[in-house]
């Protein structure tokens, strides 16, 4: 896309390439990323990408099951921490093809990022084997995990500012390209379905421009508090505040912190996310 303007209750999207042309369309969303082609028309002053210092490897293999399957961990400490969980069928019964991600502060949040903000940058094991050998699971060898991962990607960890707003007329933002955030609490991916299934209800209702309307008054404020408040952390804030606690270990866990303080540590976030289930649903079950 090279540009657009409005017609009347429409917009007319020009699009380069070998064959330019000019589409007419009820409504333009600009779905296109962190990156996002559209939100730097509407904000060319846009101040750019932020960078907290903070480097995540990632990579995915088969591996054989641990805890039953379908279990999520998250683990480590302010030196460095670790996200694992399945994301699809494995090679054989007893496997599952696993996520991971190990992340570590490398540089102050002041610095510029250390490359282009991309999901594709190749890694390699040796960046991150000082970091995989502070884990020690009872179930499973990180080491021999990552050592197993065919390809390791590499990425920093970066957002955007809350905007002031998404939509001008017909046009408006989704996903990173509105509201860019640091990938904690699943959030990078699930708060653009939220928009999604959002800006499709309004969409079957309601005339398009005021169903944008309608849209940014609903998804901008829950995101924008998401993205600062992603800014000290998400669920995992429950390990930062037990470390800072028992940074040499503990033998009971209670002695360290209430669950209470665990509960609200965890549930309060999920609470700002949108993912928490309310207390009448499970009872209803």
């Amino acid at each position: 896309m090279t540009g657009f303007q409005h017609s009347g209750d429409k917009v007319l999207v020009s699009v380069g390439g070998d064959a330019p042309a000019e589409i007419e369309a009820d409504a333009l969303v600009g779905a296109d990323g962190i990156h996002s082609t559209l939100r730097a028309m509407l904000f060319p002053d846009d101040p750019g990408i932020r960078w907290n210092g903070i480097q995540m490897w990632r990579g995915a293999v088969d591996w054989p099951i641990f805890d039953g399957g379908d279990a999520m961990v998250i683990a480590g400490d302010a030196g460095a921490k670790l996200v694992l969980y399945p994301i699809g069928p494995g090679a054989t019964r007893g496997t599952r093809l696993t996520n991971w991600v190990v992340y570590a502060r490398v540089a102050d949040a002041a610095s510029p990022p250390p490359a282009r903000e991309s999901w594709s940058e190749l890694g390699a094991f040796d960046e991150i084997r000082p970091l995989i050998a502070r884990f020690r699971l009872p179930f499973i060898d990180i080491e021999a995990l990552a050592r197993a991962t065919p390809q390791i990607f590499k990425y920093p960890m970066c957002d955007r500012d809350p905007l002031a707003w998404w939509t001008k007329g017909c046009v408006t933002l989704l996903g990173d390209a509105a509201h860019s955030m640091y990938p904690v609490g699943s959030n990078g991916a699930s708060q653009a379905i939220l928009d999604a299934r959002c800006l499709a209800d309004l969409l079957a209702s309601r005339p398009v421009a005021e169903a944008l309307a309608a849209y940014e008054a609903e998804r901008l404020p829950k995101t924008a508090d998401i993205v600062r408040s992603n800014r000290v952390g998400g669920p995992e804030r429950v390990i930062d505040l037990v470390a800072n606690r028992a940074p040499d270990g503990f033998a009971d866990l209670a002695a360290v912190a209430s669950q209470a303080e665990l509960a609200q540590a965890v549930r309060g976030y999920a609470s700002l996310a949108g993912f928490a289930v309310p207390s009448n649903a499970k009872a209803s079950k």
